[in-house]
């Protein structure tokens, strides 16, 4: 029996989501369908002034990237510019994002060992007995045309209470998708699918605007299973008061994303 997972991730990691499910469906036992309508759009080129600041890092301060966008958008607009951030920094992505800052600006992971959340990268840094004289730059997204999630910001206040100083870089764009896809998002929970998978708040804000239009899209998502990557996703959900079933709480990478989903939903 397929079960039919909405993505509404944006395109690249949608992808990567859906290629999780599809991994871990089995041959002849359950399996997922996945279909996807990217409720978030990233733009990767539209912040080259606030990269400017980036030449500014010094050696002793950490970086921070809080998505795989930020760390793409740093590569694009570094090899434009054919710069290079100071190797004696020291750089923290989340969870496998690691391997992204890796392969793409060369880069070790600063930060071991500590949760794959914004919130774990917190309780690590503060655990340094040298956090209060440490300058942190955090590059995240610029939101356009919708209420920034909670996420970052929450991130920021609870940073600003453990180092010397936080220095934030919008390193790239997401605002929500266009109408088409929106209306995509709609016809598809109105045909009918076993789960609407979340992976971010803005997901979830988004989702909310798309349903909310008629009391029929109300209904329907009442009735539809919200699965969310991790309690921070499921936090930003219930704050737009969309009903969460499922929280996984695998939220390494989107694999175990997938395999708790295939764990936990009803297969009947």
């Amino acid at each position: 029996m397929k079960k039919k997972i909405l993505i509404t991730a944006p395109e690249g990691y949608a992808r990567r989501f859906r290629d999780a499910l599809l991994t871990v469906s089995g041959p002849t036992g359950p399996s997922f369908s996945p279909v996807s309508a990217p409720l978030i759009k990233t733009e990767l080129d539209t912040a080259a002034e606030a990269h400017k600041s980036l030449p500014s890092i010094g050696d002793d301060d950490i970086v921070v990237f809080t998505s795989r966008k930020a760390i793409e958008a740093t590569a694009l607009w570094c090899q434009r510019q054919g710069l290079v951030l100071p190797p004696a920094a020291t750089y923290v992505a989340i969870g496998k994002d690691a391997s992204w800052m890796s392969a793409l600006l060369s880069l070790p992971q600063g930060l071991s060992g500590c949760e794959p959340s914004l919130m774990g990268i917190v309780k690590a840094l503060g655990e340094r007995p040298d956090a209060d004289k440490k300058r942190v730059w955090v590059l995240g997204p610029r939101v356009v045309g919708m209420r920034e999630p909670p996420t970052v910001p929450d991130f920021l206040t609870a940073l600003g209470n453990r180092v010397g100083e936080v220095c934030y870089v919008p390193a790239y764009t997401t605002r929500p998708a266009d109408s088409a896809t929106r209306h995509t998002a709609y016809t598809l929970i109105r045909q009918g699918v076993d789960c609407v998978a979340l992976t971010s708040g803005g997901e979830a804000q988004v989702l909310r605007k798309v349903v909310e239009t008629s009391p029929e899209g109300m209904a329907l998502i009442s009735s539809t299973p919200i699965a969310c990557f991790g309690p921070y996703t499921a936090k930003c959900a219930k704050s737009e008061g969309l009903p969460v079933d499922i929280i996984s709480d695998r939220y390494h990478s989107f694999t175990e994303f997938a395999a708790y989903l295939k764990d936990h939903l009803s297969w009947v």
